[in-house]
């Protein structure tokens, strides 16, 4: 576990205590984030794909929740599935 990471376009310098960080990083252009005890973790993305699963659902209403769908409450679930049921007819 470490205190602090340095970052420069985009990409991790160095990690260490804030005070190591500060001393050989720290500029006039920083920007110093304090994540109040929270934790900071990296953002991984899946290069994979589930082709199959796509064509699957291609013919199905989409009621996920924001952002992935619009289905934030009970009526714009009803008026999705509505709105897929007069399509499908």
């Amino acid at each position: 576990m470490v205190q602090a990471v340095a970052v420069k376009d985009g990409k991790i310098l160095t990690l260490g205590t804030r005070a190591e960080i500060e001393k050989a990083n720290k500029g006039a252009a920083t920007e110093v984030v304090d994540l109040d005890g929270r934790a900071l973790l990296p953002a991984l993305l899946d290069a994979h794909s589930h082709y199959i699963n796509s064509l699957l659902v291609a013919n199905q209403a989409n009621s996920y929740a924001p952002p992935s769908g619009p289905g934030k409450d009970v009526d714009s679930i009803m008026a999705t599935i509505k709105q897929f049921a007069a399509w499908v007819d």
